[in-house]
């Protein structure tokens, strides 16, 4: 995967940056998801850089220098720019300091350094790049000159790189703490196109890296992947403190269930719980006292939307930003063809951490209720201690 590409109102600068972050877009979740995947470059805030100019952008450890061609920049959602793009002459230097990520770069580089030129770059962002560029070209004097063929010529890149970025850049909108993030992707004059990520939400937001393709076989690799020093670990905003899980396995080995999942906030001013699960099953309903929750991917996502989200995550959106401390029952439906025949009479599920609704890392744990429905003529083999077992039909129910 290529990780591709604030302007603000007068109503948005009225307020707090703390309560701006915890106001909604005006529209709908899945309206706002779908007009960041349709956004365009915008052809009248197109400019023209000469080497003279000196045009650059520090992230992290990098730094961008744009030394000749066009930068063009997206048009506005909802009052903020939040891509740009680039094609002629440019330039990244970074050198991360720890000596360990050095050699970790030059495995791939062969030097500790990442020190490239580029001639195309795709940027998208939540910070304030759009006006740190701004203000840089505006003080080399140079003003904006619309050029629809540049803006065309960039269009069906833009169009397929946008959904790798939409629900990220969405996902601040229901936050009353965003995190910043920045993402490049960078047409290298020497080692093709690569990835500069720097994502506050991350343990490790600062990363390299690169896709890559042998036969039909596509992997990524990881130049380098680290935190700054002094930088802090993000904070769960959930926690888990109980599941009750009801599942069936049927004939056919489809497996259907429902989670209830009592969650607790750890921060307060979010709204958005994400849980693991595999994308091997698919979410019917998410709901909190019956009140129905937007979920991503649901049924309307396309496969650039799951990629975006991560193949094997679920989002639910809550209706309000609870309060550190604040419980609640969260309920998911569920189903799906999990279970593989591993041959001689033995169904196994693959996604032993990810068949059911899972909240939080490994290290987090849990007090787990489950009830299995499952064929009488198999036996099943699960972890926890047994309450009871009985038939029911032609299945059998543990608990």
């Amino acid at each position: 995967m290529s990780f591709p590409v604030f302007r603000f109102t007068a109503l948005i600068a009225l307020c707090s940056a703390s309560v701006c972050a915890q106001q909604a877009p005006p529209r709908l979740p899945r309206e706002y998801l779908t007009a960041l995947n349709r956004l365009r470059l915008d052809p009248a805030a197109v400019y023209k850089v000469e080497s003279s100019n000196r045009i650059e952008l520090r992230r992290a450890d990098a730094k961008f220098l744009f030394e000749d061609g066009h930068l063009g920049f997206y048009a506005p959602i909802d009052g903020k720019i939040t891509g740009m793009v680039f094609s002629g002459r440019g330039h990244i230097l970074a050198a991360p300091r720890d000596p360990v990520e050095k050699q970790q770069i030059a495995r791939f580089l062969g030097e500790p350094v990442v020190d490239q030129n580029f001639t195309n770059a795709y940027f998208r962002f939540t910070d304030d790049t759009a006006t740190e560029v701004t203000q840089s070209l505006q003080l080399a004097g140079i003003t904006p000159e619309p050029d629809t063929a540049f803006t065309e010529a960039w269009q069906a890149g833009v169009v397929t790189r946008n959904p790798v970025h939409s629900f990220r850049i969405w996902s601040e909108a229901y936050s009353a703490s965003p995190k910043p993030y920045f993402a490049a992707s960078l047409g290298g004059t020497s080692v093709g196109f690569f990835d500069f990520l720097y994502d506050q939400e991350r343990a490790e937001p600062v990363m390299f890296g690169q896709g890559k393709k042998t036969g039909d076989d596509e992997f990524y690799d990881i130049w380098t992947s680290y935190r700054l020093p002094g930088g802090e670990t993000p904070h769960a905003p959930f926690h888990a403190v109980r599941y009750r899980i009801d599942a069936t396995i049927r004939g056919d080995n489809v497996l259907s269930g429902e989670a209830t999942v009592r969650v607790r906030a750890n921060l307060s001013g979010e709204r958005l719980v994400s849980f693991e699960l595999t994308h091997l099953l698919n979410v019917d309903s998410a709901s909190i006292a019956g009140e129905s929750l937007f979920t991503f991917p649901d049924e309307h996502a396309n496969p650039e939307d799951r990629a975006a989200s991560g193949n094997d995550y679920l989002y639910t959106l809550l209706p309000s930003a609870p309060k550190a401390g604040d419980e609640f029952d969260l309920t998911l439906r569920f189903h799906g063809n999990v279970i593989r025949d591993a041959g001689n009479g033995v169904l196994f599920v693959g996604a032993r951490g990810s068949w059911y609704p899972h909240l939080g890392d490994w290290s987090d744990y849990s007090d787990y209720d489950l009830i299995l429905h499952w064929p009488r003529k198999l036996r099943l083999a699960a972890t926890g201690s047994k309450v009871d077992e009985r038939e029911d039909g032609d299945q059998r129910v543990g608990h």
